[in-house]
């Protein structure tokens, strides 16, 4: 078997478009990320509260599949000084939950998340494994700072839970967190 030559490979490459046209002589790259948005297997989540005070905890739980590997991106923040915590293990009561909606980033899809995603409220957390803290701003003389945000990205283990914690520490605090994820048999 002989290993094809670029060139032979492109004069092979013909995508068809959902415009209907065809493109030949082209290689096509795609990440695999973007890979799996095509495939229907990303997903995300928002969880906000508008007008936080300075003690209030904005706290979303998500369950990973026992059957599914997670690849997870978190973004968070707020536009007053927060504090944003990552849990793994946690217990949890199962008072004071409210389900998230998972969306598919490939909105045509008809795929739907194994993963599961609630907002809870910290009392309902305890104990667990902190695997992150991060500060978002903080004070100089009274004030805090605006429009902070933070990243995490995790390949997450099968069948656990994790909580996302943000703690506001400023009043009037806008403070939001974004969770997307593709999901891969394991």
């Amino acid at each position: 078997m002989s290993i094809p030559t670029i060139a032979t490979i492109l004069s092979r490459a013909a995508e068809r478009r959902a415009d209907g046209r065809t493109y030949t002589g082209r290689l096509v790259i795609v990440d695999s990320v973007h890979h799996e948005v095509h495939e229907g297997n990303h997903y995300f989540i928002n969880n906000s509260t508008a007008n936080a005070s300075a003690t209030e905890i904005l706290g979303t739980l998500i369950t990973t599949p026992a059957t599914k590997r997670v690849h997870m991106v978190s973004e968070f923040g707020g536009s007053a000084a927060t504090v944003f915590t990552l849990i793994k293990g946690p217990t949890v009561a199962n008072t004071s939950k409210s389900a998230l909606v998972e969306f598919n980033n490939d909105q045509e899809s008809t795929k739907t998340a194994a993963v599961v995603a609630v907002d809870i409220s910290d009392t309902d957390i305890s104990v667990g494994t902190t695997m992150l803290k991060t500060v978002l701003g903080g004070g100089l003389q009274g004030r805090t700072g605006g429009n902070l945000a933070g990243r995490s990205e995790l390949l997450l283990a099968q069948g656990e839970d994790y909580y996302f914690q943000i703690n506001s520490d400023g009043a009037n605090n806008n403070v939001a967190i974004t969770v997307s994820w593709y999901e891969i048999s394991s």
